[in-house]
């Protein structure tokens, strides 16, 4: 009989234990990082050509945001969200260009980047 109380008691607390809600974890969107997206259009034809970018990043805090675009190795830079850029190509190759652009969050100073290769044809 002692056994049985015992056993008795012992399922007692795990049941009791088992339905206690565990603490929630609130999600704090201040610790996810931005995620930097674009696309571009206006590449149908041989340099001298402007490409539109459109730039899809999203961000934490809308207000606190600044981009940086870097349109080739050691190439110009702009801020803006949605950049225009002429690109030349003077080569008798098709030259590739890598793209690069960085969002950054300044109040939670996260950022990320993405790079795109573009391929300008030549003229």
């Amino acid at each position: 009989m002692r056994y049985s109380i015992t056993i008795f008691v012992l399922l007692f607390v795990l049941a009791i234990s088992c339905t206690k809600k565990e603490k929630e974890i609130t999600y704090n969107p201040a610790y996810e990082y931005p995620i930097a997206a674009f696309t571009y259009s206006g590449n149908d034809g041989p340099a001298p050509v402007t490409i539109q970018f459109a730039n899809y990043s999203e961000t934490i805090h809308i207000d606190s945001v600044r981009y940086l675009w870097v349109f080739g190795e050691g190439g110009e830079q702009s801020t803006d969200k949605n950049p225009t850029h002429t690109f030349y190509n003077t080569t008798i190759n098709d030259k590739n260009v890598l793209v690069k652009l960085t969002v950054f969050d300044l109040i939670s100073d996260l950022s990320q980047t993405k790079s795109q290769n573009i391929v300008i044809a030549n003229q």
